[in-house]
């Protein structure tokens, strides 16, 4: 918890908090001197193009533009709730091992008593 406090703000950040020297310097640790003036072009360009302000009733409204990826992204979280696919990735390769072993279990006592 204590490294998050000295780790430097993204240049994307600073860019939209309107500290492009932040930015500027950042970019340029990243990606160089050379490459960073053309980033830095990229990250202002994108953000140009972003809406200024993205509300609740965007998100939720037929029709706007963040509508479809909204719904999109709840039906995903729903599919995974309903699936079970949270509790197998988490706790499959666990009950693969335990069932591994007791597969197995069997074969080395019958080695054993033939050795």
């Amino acid at each position: 918890m204590a490294i998050i406090q000295i780790l430097p703000e993204s240049p994307r950040f600073y860019i939209y908090h309107d500290r492009e020297e932040d930015a500027k310097n950042s970019l340029s640790i990243i990606y160089g001197e050379d490459e960073s003036q053309s980033q830095f072009k990229q990250l202002k360009e994108s953000q140009d193009k972003e809406p200024d302000s993205l509300t609740y009733l965007d998100l939720l409204t037929p029709g706007r533009k963040q509508f479809h990826p909204t719904i999109l992204t709840i039906m995903a979280q729903v599919n995974q709730a309903l699936t079970g696919y949270g509790a197998v990735s988490v706790y499959g390769p666990q009950i693969l091992e335990v069932r591994r072993r007791s597969l197995l279990l069997p074969h080395y006592h019958s080695r054993a008593k033939n050795a």
